[in-house]
């Protein structure tokens, strides 16, 4: 999936406050989320006949008896191995969803919205437009962290996942696949077009380690909402303007006769980055 230009981050008003004065992200723990089914890895995969044969064979081929696991899984199935692959089975089983439920409990996520104006996203996240939106850059020369964004893939039924495919060639628990499994939602959710930050752990992480700085060049815009205070305003406007160099704040003014909107604040434009930014959403609308 082609990773967006910016993301956006919506929030209340004081906690977007929060982040661009501190310029840290806070990676919360799965409980802390609106998604009850959030993490739950344990629920993606399909045990069939053929995973208890395959954990072991992934063994045997790790100790060098066969060159692939189909060779091993065959050999298996017609030797007197039936009992040994039951046993190996039900201890990986075991062990893999030990692992996978302390991930699901120690864990971290920070998420973005692939969306500058998503109404729903307003709603939800950002306060019933009473507080704002960050806009982050994705470019690697203005944001360390955009490498390590995952879009969030969205499913209507359960994947077709065996739990050997946890199981690497060497033994151990497939790091990337589980964190890739983090980023599975339900199709309900598909219209947040979520991205997203991950903080893989599987034991307890203490709030300072849930809190990760990033450079202020990666913030480039912030997008105030209709309804947010005038105390909460000055004190976004206010941290804002004490950044170096300056961030550009643009507020959501609404006509509400005839349902539309539009961003103000253009005077605040001071750079050739902001100019092409504009001009080039001025001519897609």
């Amino acid at each position: 999936m082609e990773k967006p230009d910016y993301v956006y981050k919506y929030q209340s008003a004081p906690r977007v406050a929060q982040i661009v004065r501190d310029l840290a992200f806070y990676f919360a723990p799965v409980s802390q989320l609106n998604d009850l089914y959030e993490f739950r890895v344990r629920s993606l995969y399909t045990e069939v006949p053929e995973s208890k044969y395959r954990v072991l064979a992934k063994q045997l081929v790790h100790e060098r008896w066969f060159d692939s696991v189909q060779e091993a899984v065959e050999a298996i199935k017609s030797g007197d191995l039936e009992s040994q692959a039951t046993e190996t089975y039900a201890y990986f089983i075991q062990q893999l969803n030990a692992m996978l439920s302390s991930v699901m409990r120690h864990s971290g996520v920070t998420c973005f919205s692939q969306y500058r104006n998503n109404q729903r996203m307003w709603g939800t996240y950002g306060a019933n437009h009473t507080g704002a939106v960050i806009e982050f850059s994705t470019s690697t020369d203005r944001s360390g962290f955009s490498s390590y964004l995952m879009p969030v893939l969205y499913v209507e039924k359960r994947l077709e996942l065996c739990p050997s495919e946890f199981l690497t060639d060497s033994l151990t628990l497939d790091q990337w696949l589980c964190g890739a499994l983090c980023c599975i939602k339900h199709w309900h959710w598909r219209d947040e077009g979520e991205w997203r930050l991950l903080l893989l752990a599987d034991s307890e992480q203490a709030t300072e380690a849930r809190i990760v700085p990033f450079e202020r060049s990666a913030i480039t815009r912030v997008f105030l909402g209709p309804r947010i205070s005038e105390e909460d305003e000055y004190c976004i406007r206010d941290l804002a303007a004490r950044c170096t160099p300056e961030i550009p704040v643009f507020k959501r003014k609404v006509d509400a006769e005839e349902a539309k909107e539009e961003p103000v604040g253009f005077e605040r434009i001071h750079s050739f980055e902001q100019l092409k930014y504009w001009a080039d959403r001025c001519s897609r609308s």
